[in-house]
């Protein structure tokens, strides 16, 4: 050891884990920042419910057809992408602090969260969710499975915006087989189910004490059910970004192992954790124009000379 811890110990485990573990280890990180993950996520998610209001959800019922249904769906999964997105940015800049053992407040990873950047580089998921989802849905998957990840991406390797952390969400998505991209789904897909698991309760016990006249989101109370339920599936899908994100990249690019020589090295971690593309060598430098001929290979060395053969000695005269 030369100067310095030679381990690093975090929350996190460093080490790359299974898909099952992620979504543990992404509840660790949740319990570790729930506080300002949930105090970011309930705006977030009354905004959502106006969008929703607007989008036609007073017009929902038992006799609501799929046309009805449609425009409301398409808001509420791109609004689940701008939101997971917004908290992914949180999510990254706690999940360093976890993984290197920090103590950072809350208020400092508030303000590595990059609000303009993060703003303007979502905008374009955000949008390609809303067409994708209102369109078959097939557009939105390719856009939250793939350009999901960009706020994690923004804060944590600090990409150029926007484009830079939208091409990087995109190439750790399809590292290892799309491996990052069929986690997100298969993550979206388990905390949908637990989100409806929450919001069934309550909305079931207010409608059966005639609090709501329905069960569907044409009320006000089941809207506010269902964001709260929201506030818990969007905050753990963040998390489960963030930590998605330094699993591929202790896959890929090693970064356990850089994070444990920096710490032996007495380097400072927190900077081996920032992505860094890898350099672009200049070609070969040519010394003579191509219209000129190649320089002459050098010359074949001597034969050597073998022992015990002397070479006969010019005559240096006449004979007298």
């Amino acid at each position: 050891m030369r100067g310095g811890k030679a381990r690093v110990r975090g929350v996190l485990p460093l080490r790359a884990m299974p898909q099952g573990e992620l979504l543990d280890t992404a509840l660790v990180l949740l319990r570790l920042r729930a506080l300002p993950m949930f105090v970011l996520a309930l705006p977030l998610l009354a905004i959502e419910q106006i969008v929703l209001w607007y989008a036609g959800a007073p017009l929902l019922d038992v006799y609501a057809g799929l046309d009805e249904w449609w425009p409301v769906i398409a808001a509420l999964f791109a609004c689940e992408v701008a939101i997971v997105g917004v908290l992914g940015a949180y999510a990254g800049s706690a999940v360093v602090p976890a993984l290197l053992g920090q103590n950072v407040s809350h208020w400092a990873l508030f303000r590595r969260m990059r609000p303009l950047a993060l703003l303007v580089t979502m905008l374009l998921p955000v949008v390609v969710a809303l067409l994708g989802a209102y369109f078959g849905m097939i557009g939105w998957i390719a856009g939250y499975g793939f350009l999901g990840m960009a706020g994690v991406a923004l804060v944590v390797d600090r990409s150029g915006w926007p484009f830079g952390a939208l091409g990087r969400s995109a190439a750790l998505a399809t590292r290892l087989g799309w491996r990052g991209f069929w986690g997100r789904l298969r993550a979206f897909a388990v905390w949908l189910g637990i989100r409806v698991a929450l919001a069934i309760g309550p909305i079931m016990f207010l409608w059966q004490f005639g609090f709501v006249a329905t069960a569907y989101f044409g009320d006000w109370s089941v809207l506010l059910m269902w964001g709260l339920a929201g506030t818990v599936s969007c905050a753990a899908l963040a998390c489960f970004d963030a930590v998605l994100l330094i699993d591929t990249r202790i896959r890929t690019e090693g970064l356990d192992i850089a994070l444990r020589r920096a710490a032996a090295n007495g380097t400072d971690p927190a900077d081996v954790v920032v992505h860094t593309p890898p350099r672009k060598f200049a070609p070969p430098v040519v010394l003579y124009s191509p219209a000129s001929p190649p320089p002459a290979p050098p010359a074949p060395p001597a034969p050597p000379r073998l022992p015990g053969i002397v070479r006969p000695s010019a005559p240096s005269g006449r004979e007298s």
